[in-house]
Parts: structure tokens; sequence; C-alpha cells
């Protein structure tokens, strides 16, 4: 009777999750709407800040601005009027994928962007960084299951310890382990690379190495604009296929607009420099320079 009381609570824990699930879209589809109008005006430093700290440090900004610039067939892609959309969330991960028509080639194309959550932001993910990051946040939301459960076991360590044992065929337990001195809970990597996590006397989930802030850029109105000199003929077509870049954050498949405008500045330059579980991919992936 026991363990099948502890196992509803568990059960239990999941129900404030829908409770925020209107939110958190809302916040999703509010980062990818405020990264589309950057690219459209030329704000490159304010697109280049809506990606999470560690994918901007993965991801230099002059990385970011050959991806995206006014040329790009990134940019095209990006800023292509959909015609599906879709969200899924998972805690401090989401998924946003989208398709619609090539108005370049007339081709279909399907994009698929990772956004993270970390200390309430939400953030776009390079693909680059993506296995780690995503990692973390699955890391993070065990200890959110447990802290979210820690009244249904005598202690802490019971409930840990449950918790390891009833979902063993977790992926994250690959990566981390799950302990509790009795008082807290955390999450020890059991790889380099990754970082260490545990809930604190308030229930908010901590990293214990602090990420250093990505290099600050001034606004785009201080920084000079180049000239376009645009080349005598038109630069030749990328080698891979036109619906296919390799440098975009793809979502891992289910756990299961407006047109370009005429004419774009050049992205102002900086003033100063600075192993996981692989689905099935979208047709199309974002730029690794972007969850």
């Amino acid at each position: 009777m026991r363990r099948f009381f502890f196992v509803l609570l568990f059960v239990a824990g999941a129900a404030p999750a829908t409770v925020r699930a209107v939110d958190d879209m809302q916040a999703v589809t509010a980062v990818w709407s405020d990264f589309t109008a950057s690219l459209r005006r030329g704000d490159y430093p304010a697109a280049h800040q809506l990606f999470s700290p560690q994918s901007q440090l993965a991801m230099p900004y002059a990385d970011f601005v050959g991806e995206y610039n006014p040329i790009s067939v990134a940019r095209e892609m990006i800023l292509a009027r959909p015609e599906n959309q879709a969200t899924n969330l998972q805690t401090d991960w989401a998924e946003l994928t989208f398709s619609g028509t090539n108005p370049a080639t007339g081709r279909p194309f399907r994009v698929g962007v990772s956004l993270v959550k970390n200390n309430g932001r939400r953030g776009l993910v390079a693909a680059r960084n993506e296995e780690r990051e995503r990692t973390e946040a699955e890391a993070r939301a065990v200890l959110a299951f447990a802290w979210n459960n820690r009244t249904a076991a005598p202690t802490l360590r019971e409930v840990a310890a449950a918790i390891v044992r009833t979902q063993g065929n977790n992926p994250t337990f690959g990566f981390y382990r799950l302990e509790s001195d009795g008082e807290t809970f955390r999450m020890f990597p059991l790889q380099p690379g990754i970082r260490t996590f545990y809930v604190d006397k308030w229930g908010e989930v901590r990293s214990v190495e602090q990420t250093p802030p990505a290099p600050r850029l001034e606004s785009a109105a201080s920084l000079p604009v180049p000239e376009r000199t645009p080349p005598p003929e038109p630069p030749p077509p990328p080698a891979r296929d036109r619906n296919v870049m390799p440098e975009l954050a793809e979502p891992p498949g289910p756990a299961g607009r407006p047109g370009l405008p005429e004419e774009m500045p050049e992205p102002p330059a900086p003033d100063n420099g600075r192993t996981r579980i692989t689905d099935t991919p979208p047709t199309l992936r974002l730029p690794d320079t972007i969850h």
C-alpha cells in the first residue's frame, strides 16, 4: 500500500507542469518572434543575445553573422512565411518546428529550432551545443520532479532512491547520478563537459558552475554599418542543398512571415572579440549559429 501511494504522488506531481504549459508556450513563441524581428531589421547583436548563455559562448558572434548575413540562405528561410508551426514543451526544453515554401526555389522546407530555459529565461540553442544543453535541461527536470515529490517518502534519500529505481530507463541517468544529502537533491555529472545541479532551499534548480557572460556588444545604432558593395556577379550557389542547413538546431523527434524586405543593412561588427540520444532529424536544420 505504501509503495502504491508513493507512485500516486509521483503521478500527481506532473499536474503543475500542465498549468504552466500556456505560459511556457507563449514564452517560446515570444523568443522566436523577437529573433526573426531582429534579423528583419538588421539588429544582429540583439538577435545573437537571444541565444542561451551557453550557446553564445559556443557560437561566436562572427559565426552567427556569417550564417545570417543579408544574402544568406539561412536568413531567407527563417524569414519566409511559415505554413505550419508546432511547439513541443518538455520542462526546461522546448522544440519549435515550422514548414513552408522556399521563396527562391519554390521547394518545401522544414525547420527545427530548440530552446532551453536557464534560471527562468528562455534562449535559442546553437546546434553545436544542443546535445550538452539538452542533457543539462533533462537533469534539471529530474531535480524539479524530485523536489516536487519530496514529501512522498519519509526522507529525501528515499525519494531519490525511488526515482532512480522507478525511472531506471531514463537516459538522463546515463549522464548524471541523482543523490541526496538528506537536505536537498543533487545531480552529479558522470561525464566531463556538463554542469552539476542542485536544488536550493527555495526549490529552485541551480548550477554549481557559473557560466561566464558572453562579450558585451554595443547597440546596433552605435556601431558603424559598412557600405554594401555587391559583387559584379551573384555568388555561386552553396555546395549543399538550399533546403538543408547543417548548422541549424534540430528537434530530436517526439519523446516523444511576412516576406523579406528588399534591402537590409549589413550586420554591425562587435567592438571586441572574444553524446546524446539522436532521433530522426527534420528535413531542415537551423544554422549552428542560432533553444
